[in-house]
């Protein structure tokens, strides 16, 4: 049984950016966490909101070769909930036009 860790990108971020404050920390969870997902222990759980937000910051902040390493190397390691608005409504979250 795998247990689901959910990544948020300030995980990400921290993990890449080595002038980061958060940085060793962020990189020892980090290899933890893929270890977990390596040996089938550990579930990397994110969301497509999530995946642009990081392609986003580390681009502007780190330039596109970390993007890469994003997009080649990590995203494909997680398994990605895509937020929608049936994702949304089946949560109990009202549309705009319901809220109107």
């Amino acid at each position: 049984m795998t247990t689901p860790v959910f990544v948020d990108t300030s995980a990400i971020y921290a993990a890449l950016d080595a002038d980061d404050v958060n940085h060793e920390s962020a990189s020892r969870a980090f290899q933890q966490l893929l270890n977990g997902v390596e040996a089938d222990d550990i579930e990397a759980v994110t969301h497509g909101s999530v995946i642009v937000e990081t392609v986003a910051l580390v681009q502007r902040c780190l330039g596109m070769e970390a993007v890469k390493v994003v997009v080649d190397d990590l995203v494909p390691l997680f398994s990605t909930v895509w937020v929608d608005q049936r994702f949304m409504t089946a949560r109990g979250f009202a549309s705009f036009s319901d809220a109107q």
